[in-house]
């Protein structure tokens, strides 16, 4: 196992441990807390290891996308340097207010619950705030949401899995669709497998 899937595995394990039926409030520093759990015993702050991209960094990522009956791979562009907190801001003030809310509740359908995670998930990775790992840390943060619903963290391990994780993910990481559902429905469909 490659050092970084080994510091994914050890933040993926402490983000559990902290989140366990606990309320989430995420924030710019958590979601860089989250990062520096990734990289921060692999890289130095001034290598990218837990901070936002920079005004020369790229903001480039790959999606898939369907054109013509056939899958391919698409670059995406991350949120304008200077947009990125505030557009983190509204995905993280939006989370905030609906988790509120069906806490208040005190009972919420699954569909919901993945729904809120599929935003959250998507919505940092629509923005791209780091040069290397939005998609690891959005990943922790979408563990986080899942574990504070007493949930289990989905894992896609499987060439299949992956497949349908980047298919789903593709639709809601494009700026100009940004639609959440696909993985939303994703994430359902898997949890309910996992605990019939």
């Amino acid at each position: 196992m490659a050092a970084i899937e080994r510091a994914l595995v050890a933040g993926l394990g402490r983000v559990i441990t902290a989140y366990q039926n606990t309320p989430l409030t995420m924030t710019d520093g958590r979601l860089v807390s989250f990062h520096r759990l990734i990289f921060g015993g692999l890289f130095r702050e001034s290598d990218g290891a837990g901070r936002f991209r920079q005004p020369h960094e790229p903001t480039e990522f790959r999606i898939p996308v369907l054109r013509n009956d056939r899958w391919r791979m698409a670059t995406a562009h991350g949120a304008a340097l200077e947009r990125v907190q505030e557009e983190l801001a509204v995905t993280f003030d939006e989370r905030k207010a609906w988790s509120a809310g069906a806490r208040a509740a005190r009972s919420v359908e699954l569909a919901d619950v993945t729904l809120h995670v599929s935003k959250l998930y998507t919505g940092i990775l629509r923005v791209h705030p780091f040069v290397d790992g939005s998609h690891r840390a959005g990943y922790l943060s979408s563990a986080a949401a899942l574990t504070s619903f007493a949930l289990p963290v989905v894992e896609f391990e499987t060439a299949e899995e992956l497949r349908a994780h980047d298919r789903a993910v593709g639709a809601a990481a494009d700026p100009r669709r940004g639609d959440p559902e696909p993985f939303a429905r994703l994430l359902e469909q898997r949890l309910r497998l996992a605990h019939p």
